[in-house]
């Protein structure tokens, strides 16, 4: 990230992730403050608690192979879609995706855990997470309860796979 922001001469720039990417931007203020002017989290978190993603993550692990990659970049791609448009630009994405960096991915997202250095992050941080993504509200307190500048937004009628496609205006 800091090569694409150098490359773009880019100075400082508000860093968003959605779910498991949403790790990337808190290590991201963790280690690169003074790149950042804040960060958007949406439906993120900071370490993986419940049995349910960590078995749902390490099934994508065993899934990040030649053999079953398609099948996994599918699943993926239709959990993360409310909209046929949404579902083709994002199967095109995983399409050109290397195995080993989506191996990599999910067992960094599995073993992650930055939530006893989140009072480190001082720059604002937006969390936005569906009212309907029930599973989810927990990481919410989490980043919420530890984080010491955020604000914490539940979106109406969303949930996990479309808080990154609602466009009600937050305020």
């Amino acid at each position: 990230m800091i090569a694409l922001l150098d490359e773009l001469k880019i100075k400082k720039a508000f860093i968003c992730g959605y779910s498991t990417g949403g790790s990337i931007v808190l290590e991201f203020l963790l280690k690169h403050p003074e790149r950042a002017f804040g960060g958007i989290v949406i439906s993120g978190l900071s370490e993986v608690k419940d049995r349910y993603l960590k078995f749902r993550l390490s099934a994508a692990i065993n899934l990040s192979n030649e053999k079953t990659i398609p099948f996994l970049t599918y699943m993926v791609t239709k959990g993360n879609a409310n909209s046929s448009h949404t579902f083709k630009s994002l199967q095109k994405g995983a399409k050109e995706g290397h195995v080993i960096n989506i191996k990599q991915y999910y067992l960094y997202s599995r073993k992650y855990n930055c939530t006893n250095y989140l009072q480190q992050i001082q720059h604002p941080v937006l969390l936005l997470y569906g009212a309907k993504n029930k599973t989810f509200h927990q990481y919410a307190q989490i980043l919420h309860e530890n984080l010491p500048h955020n604000k914490l937004v539940f979106i109406d009628k969303a949930k996990h796979s479309n808080s990154n496609e609602r466009t009600e205006k937050v305020t």
